[in-house]
């Protein structure tokens, strides 16, 4: 089934059906991007085993994190073709295989090849199905869709809030090698059979869901009339905006949170410390994105301008961040970076909607996801690489701060172009 369709449903009130895959969905999503967001625990083990180079270290997770992104299209596709429960299945195999592997051999072509490439690559096709699936038992018409959308983004925080403690646990009893064997373990033990009760609607009986054949569009394309796409000039505008916005706000996320630990850790504070920061880190991630999931359906429609208003105190959060000194002072900059960065990723799926009126959804929101990756791959990069050249972090949170405000102004030119949108939208 092609995951763009959006269809007229009829529940079952016996069926819990919805609920339930987004649930699995929830448990996938959270236990895959962890294993990105949680790398910096090994970087301390890492630098001084596989190498001593922290432009090295960060290289290793911003190729991870920015493949998981970057081959939306093509994980997109091959789930069209096969179906999302076997691209789950797949993804999950082939992922937990080479996580595990990462540790093999103490050597950094290792670790990078293992984690860094294929790992990061394969990972997408635990991740991206996700978003369709839920988003076709709950569309953009559908009272709770943000809610929904936004809870699958949960995950990664509330996976983050949960795996940290106990990779520093781990790493510190068996070791950095052991630790992704248990690791890819863990991955496959849980998501191996979520994966297996995660179905499409239509592959379900008539007595736990109904679905009518004729295939609607979200109202607020039937707002603008039959017109069905955009311009070309359009697109390439507003994508390209949209694209680097996004993009800048990935780099202003993934630089520091890669080296957060390290940070702590050089201001004197233990790693058990650290560790904690890092919990706090995604627990109020989690907390930001549940404010979203539980208040999102009230402001749909206003959602670019959310992005504006949270990247903007993004930008004053990092500037921030260059006068902490202590661990009190940088878990008050950890609570305010999860708080505003969370409604960012939570409503991804609502606001590539919202962009275009519901049109070109694929298209957006592989532009969306692209970006994502183009941001991971440049932000660790720079961060190591200016850690490197200047034994200082501060070059690091002016980075950031200058990357946020960046963000915050096109992603404040989309919302013009589109709310004074004329004939030639």
């Amino acid at each position: 089934m092609n995951c763009l369709a959006i269809a007229k449903r009829k529940w079952n009130c016996k069926s819990f059906r919805g609920p339930f895959v987004c649930l699995l969905s929830v448990i996938v999503y959270s236990m895959t991007t962890a294993n990105f967001f949680t790398f910096g625990e090994y970087i301390p083990a890492l630098k001084g085993s596989i190498t001593n180079q922290e432009t090295y270290l960060g290289l290793i997770s911003s190729t991870a994190i920015a493949l998981v992104c970057l081959v939306t299209p093509i994980a997109t596709f091959l789930s069209n073709r096969i179906g999302s429960r076997k691209c789950l299945l797949l993804g999950t195999i082939i992922s937990s295989t080479f996580l595990g592997l990462s540790g093999l051999y103490e050597n950094f072509w290792s670790v990078y090849i293992c984690f860094g490439i294929i790992f990061g690559t394969v990972a997408c096709l635990m991740i991206n199905p996700l978003y369709f699936v839920v988003n076709l038992y709950y569309p953009f018409n559908h009272p709770r869709h943000v809610l929904a959308n936004s809870l699958l983004t949960c995950g990664y925080p509330l996976g983050t809030f949960i795996l940290n403690p106990i990779l520093e646990a781990l790493i510190s009893h068996f070791g950095w090698q052991k630790t992704f064997g248990i690791q890819g373990l863990i991955l496959f033990l849980i998501c191996f059979p979520s994966a297996m009760a995660i179905v499409e609607p239509h592959q379900l009986n008539d007595d736990e869901y109904t679905l009518i054949s004729e295939e609607i569009t979200v109202p607020l394309i039937s707002e603008i009339g039959k017109k069905k796409e955009l311009k070309k000039v359009t697109r390439i505008v507003v994508g390209t905006c949209w694209f680097m916005a996004t993009a800048l706000r990935s780099i202003g996320y993934t630089a520091p949170i890669v080296l957060l630990v390290h940070y702590m850790t050089n201001l004197g504070i233990s790693s058990q410390n650290a560790s904690i920061g890092m919990s706090v880190f995604g627990f109020f991630e989690f907390f930001g994105r549940l404010l979203v999931s539980i208040f999102g359906d009230y402001i749909k429609g206003n959602l670019i301008l959310s992005y504006i208003i949270a990247s903007l105190l993004l930008s004053l959060t990092n500037f921030f961040a260059l006068y902490t000194y202590n661990f009190t002072t940088v878990i008050i900059y950890i609570i305010a970076q999860g708080l505003f960065d969370g409604p960012i990723m939570a409503a991804q799926m609502s606001t590539c909607i919202e962009l275009h009126d519901g049109r070109h959804l694929e298209e957006t929101f592989s532009l969306f996801r692209m970006s994502i990756g183009v941001g991971s791959l440049i932000g660790p990069t720079l961060a190591g690489y200016f850690y490197d050249l200047t034994n200082s972090f501060d070059s690091l949170f002016y980075l950031t701060s200058s990357t946020y405000f960046a963000c915050t102004l096109f992603y404040a030119v989309c919302l013009l172009l589109r709310k004074f949108k004329k004939d030639w939208w």
